[in-house]
């Protein structure tokens, strides 16, 4: 229906320990907890071998067709999650005779024990077989790709944070510039500081159309044998992505066979934590980068999974709550381990989830469009990773930009905030923030026309307008970077007069405790100091947070 918040249950089945009684235990559960849809997963995680030989797979779709079967009867639909694609962590797993897969070489010149390069024929042809054998045999409304289907997060401490630099890749890319390139070579170039060599671009082109061409596979061979099926797609951060070249719109064309684009955005935390520090920014972010009609179940995940050990059913419902919040379509959840326990030591899930679900219906009705809400605008781009500088790094994990700092710190004072990619789009007079390096990614242009706004900057931000020559538009003259251990700053007080926060006048907040290094600014005539940073014993350093305005 379309006004009902949809929840998806993501389950497992051990098809060889109980597996009658768990799904005659999970059909109940679903009816008693106003489940629609459940997501079957194959061979996941702690039940994973290693990618499946055609015997695993045959076992595990005779068990799905069971458990289809027994939701069916009870009104309930089942899609499909195909758990391992390029594989997460090695955990002991190995390729298995037979299976011919070229492996991820990581940025340290490590061959990834299971993890495949995603440019292997042999691993595409597998993969496409496998998701067209559940496509046909189950005709499922949608099968998910999960979120490993990516380049980056397989065993950083084996591999290097991210991307593949086996023989094949660095032969392409060699074939892209006109010069044979090692390993070595391509990382000093990508990682090189200041603006960004020419290298970095082709690189992050290579790495899209190595996930472009087996998402192209795979949708092909599930259209052909299930033309109604579905492909929907997990995803982790887009700063992440961004390193990986990600076309977010054409990977949506791609998968979403001619209708909206179902995602499963991520949605942390994983175990219990403070609310207040846990806003959902990272699935708004992904939510407003992607130019599509959306269908959007943000993840709901336990880790490690084992029910109210790792969260109580109340927190589990403030997900579901702020995730409606954000006009999602309903919830994915994965609060129940993937051993083949079943539902019974988590009774309280199915309780809390019946009794929400009328209240998260009426949200649902609204039609909350999250890329239509209002407040502070976070600018942000898809492609910052490949603007950044690089600062002689020896890690692509130094390209992940920190577009979160802003929603989270917003959110935490209560300010209502929205993510903006394009300027243009920006309603006037409303407030912009920006963080990290941004900025890098705009033209002179753009930010010309951003210094027009109402403008909340972080210490990289101004540098990054220094360094273009806007400091005269915001204020600063000059600025140095100063650490904490050289200079011993203690703490941040307000200095603006009558100043007073719970009638403390005056007021300081802890510096030392908040970052390991601080932008001290040299301030133009007209640059008004709201706090100072000063010593333990309140000698004065340089100016804190300042404010300016400026003629345009």
């Amino acid at each position: 229906m379309k006004n009902t918040f949809r929840y998806i249950l993501r389950y497992s089945i051990d098809p060889a320990f109980n597996a009658n009684e768990r799904i005659d235990e999970l059909v109940r559960f679903c009816q008693d907890a106003k489940i629609e849809e459940v997501m079957f997963q194959i061979m996941p995680e702690e039940l994973s071998t290693g990618y499946p030989t055609d015997k695993e797979l045959e076992q595990w779709l005779e068990l799905a067709i069971r458990t289809q079967e027994a939701l069916d009867d009870a009104g309930i639909d089942m899609s499909v999650q195909p758990w391992c694609t390029t594989y997460h962590n090695f955990r002991g797993r190995h390729l298995r005779p037979g299976q011919d897969f070229r492996r991820l070489v990581g940025e340290n010149g490590t061959e990834h024990p299971i993890a495949v390069c995603p440019l292997s024929a042999n691993w595409q042809e597998y993969l496409s077989r496998y998701f067209a054998l559940f496509a046909e045999a189950l005709q499922p409304n949608v099968i998910w790709i999960e979120d490993d289907f990516r380049l980056h997060n397989h065993d950083i401490h084996l591999t290097g944070w991210g991307g593949c630099f086996c023989e094949e890749h660095l032969k392409l890319f060699s074939k892209r510039i006109g010069q044979t390139v090692t390993r070595e070579e391509l990382i000093e170039k990508l990682l090189a500081k200041g603006t960004p060599h020419p290298w970095r671009d082709e690189w992050f082109n290579l790495n899209w159309e190595t996930m472009k061409t087996p998402a192209e596979k795979i949708a092909a061979a599930v259209k052909k044998l299930s033309p109604h099926t579905r492909l929907a797609l997990m995803t982790s951060n887009p700063d992440q992505h961004s390193i990986e070249g990600r076309k977010w719109n054409e990977l949506a064309d791609i998968l979403r066979n001619e209708q909206s684009f179902i995602i499963r955005p991520h949605l942390y935390p994983y175990t219990e934590e403070a609310a207040i520090h846990n806003p959902p920014m990272v699935a708004r972010h992904t939510i407003a980068t992607i130019e599509r009609p959306l269908e959007i179940h943000p993840e709901l995940e336990c880790g490690p999974r084992c029910g109210l050990y790792s969260k109580s059913s109340r927190f589990i419902g403030w997900q579901c709550f702020y995730s409606a919040l954000f006009g999602s379509d309903g919830i994915t959840i994965n609060c129940l381990d993937l051993l083949g326990n079943g539902t019974l030591y988590f009774p309280e899930l199915s309780q809390q989830l019946r009794e929400q679900k009328q209240q998260l219906n009426a949200l649902k009705a609204i039609g909350i469009d999250d890329r239509n809400s209002i407040g502070v605008n976070v600018l942000f781009h898809p492609d910052i990773a490949r603007t950044m500088d690089g600062n002689d790094s020896a890690t692509l994990g130094a390209l992940i930009n920190p577009t979160a700092i802003w929603p989270q710190t917003l959110s935490i004072l209560g300010i209502s905030w929205r993510m903006a990619m394009d300027i243009d789009d920006i309603p006037a007079g409303q407030p912009v923030a920006v963080g990290g390096q941004t900025l890098r990614a705009f033209s002179d242009e753009a930010i010309s026309m951003l210094l027009s706004m109402p403008l909340l900057l972080d210490a990289l931000s101004v540098e990054i307008l220094l360094e273009r020559g806007f400091g005269s538009l915001i204020g600063i003259n000059d600025a140095t970077w100063q650490l904490l251990d050289d200079t011993a700053y203690s703490y941040e007080t307000v200095e603006e007069t009558d100043a007073s926060v719970y009638g403390i006048p005056h007021p300081r907040m802890t510096a030392q405790r908040a970052a390991g290094r601080m932008l001290e600014m040299s301030l133009g005539d007209k640059t008004e100091t709201i706090t100072t940073i000063r010593k333990a014993d309140g000698k004065m350093c340089w100016p804190g947070m300042v404010t300016y305005r400026n003629e345009q």
